[in-house]
């Protein structure tokens, strides 16, 4: 039996803030929350390692630069040679 992949989502747990991947269905009593009925262990180093590489792929094609989202923004830049992480 193969993946059905409309099941499929990715989230952050609130508790944690982990990124993890797996099936959610709806609460019974409130189906405006989801119940994770399987799931992955931790991802988030390898979801931000593919959002990363999304956008830096982007940047150098089409000159992009980021995400907005509810009033925040997500951007990426090319650093300077000899410029330090703050």
């Amino acid at each position: 039996m193969g993946i059905k992949w409309s099941d499929v989502k990715i989230g952050t747990s609130p508790i944690t803030n982990n990124i993890y991947l797996g099936k959610v269905k709806p609460d019974k009593i409130n189906p405006n929350l989801g119940i994770w009925t399987d799931k992955s262990g931790d991802k988030t180093k390898e979801v931000l390692v593919a959002v990363f590489e999304h956008m830096v792929r982007r940047m150098r094609v089409e000159g992009y630069t980021g995400y907005q989202l509810d009033g925040y923004e997500l951007s990426i830049r090319k650093m300077e040679y000899d410029e330090e992480v703050e």
